[in-house]
């Protein structure tokens, strides 16, 4: 992992060589000012202006920037009044699938630490240019705890372990024993830049763990998970179907899912053989969808995985919500 000092020397050295092919490219022929300006940005010989990093913070507080919003939550739950905390991604974009420009990438530069979820949730992060010292993977440590399943229509009732032409699933926090394990590593990471507020940091972890633990309790012990079949409308869910054991059979549904064609007849074929009573959704489908699956006798059950900050409460707030919901579409 490089230093701080070395990664600025390498980033030099880098800007100096582009430099230098870029007066070469300009006086070899004019169109090769686009090549330079290419070469530039991936390099990481940012303009100025996108040096500035994250917004303006003279409060001398930590820049954390994270990559979904439960370690935004994380970070400003334990980090209190020591963090100013942004998620890097724009709301109007599903994180998992975010590919930052060079724009982004020059304010993440200016982040003090950044947070990133791992198990491929981030794939372009050893495609730019980001100093490693500043850069925190908070399940680094969980791989044995990873689950891969195959990319396309699947059935999902715990991990199958790495297949060939598998996926590893990257909702790791579903699971909210991980989730724990995911705050306990931000704690960590926070203390090591502010040595002398471990103690604080900690004891707010210590009120966040029994806060999610109990939320943990509350959802292993829902009536019949194992036994009842669910649906899932995109394959979000590996993490809690394996913490529930949760029988569950994953599509591939789509926000702008209509109400006809393959999909539905590839539903009705599954529900032949997975005879479901709910269906999951990280999101409320539009009102026909909704009301043909309750057509077909299907409960719809949002259960939002909360990659983005609510309008409304916090992650808790959400995840109590989806638990409750889960709960009532459970009652017999």
């Amino acid at each position: 992992m490089k230093s701080p000092e070395n990664s600025r020397t390498f980033t030099h050295r880098r800007c100096s060589v582009a430099r230098k092919v870029m007066r070469c490219c300009a006086s070899a022929c004019g169109v090769c000012v686009t090549c330079m300006l290419l070469f530039v940005g991936v390099a990481g010989c940012q303009p100025a202006d996108l040096n500035k990093g994250l917004e303006s913070n003279e409060s001398g507080r930590l820049r954390i920037a994270a990559t979904n919003y439960p370690l935004a939550f994380f970070a400003e739950r334990i980090g209190a009044e020591y963090v100013d905390v942004q998620i890097a991604v724009p709301a109007s974009v599903d994180p998992v699938r975010w590919n930052p420009t060079p724009v982004d990438v020059g304010r993440l530069q200016g982040a003090d630490l950044i947070l990133i979820n791992g198990a491929n949730y981030e794939p372009w992060i050893n495609l730019v240019t980001l100093p490693d010292s500043k850069i925190f993977n908070t399940t680094a440590s969980l791989e044995d705890k990873f689950i891969y399943f195959q990319d396309s229509i699947s059935h999902q009732h715990g991990p199958d372990g790495p297949q060939s032409n598998a996926t590893l699933a990257s909702t790791t926090w579903l699971d909210l024993t991980i989730a724990i394990e995911q705050a306990k590593a931000v704690t960590q990471a926070l203390a090591k830049l502010l040595p002398e507020q471990q103690g604080s940091f900690e004891e707010r972890f210590t009120e966040l763990e029994a806060e999610l633990r109990r939320m943990d309790d509350e959802l292993t012990s829902l009536p019949a998970t194992s036994e009842t079949a669910l649906l899932a409308a995109q394959p979000v869910y590996q993490y809690l179907a394996r913490r529930c054991g949760m029988d569950i059979q994953n599509l591939q549904w789509q926000v702008d899912q209509t109400t006809g064609g393959e999909a539905w007849e590839e539903l009705q074929s599954w529900l032949a053989k997975h005879p479901a009573s709910a269906m999951l959704w990280p999101f409320e489908p539009g009102p026909e969808i909704r009301a043909k699956l309750e057509e077909l006798g299907l409960k719809v059950v949002v259960y939002a995985p909360a990659s983005h900050a609510p309008a409304e409460g916090d992650f808790l707030t959400i995840m109590r919500q989806n638990v409750s919901r889960l709960s009532e579409s459970l009652a017999p």
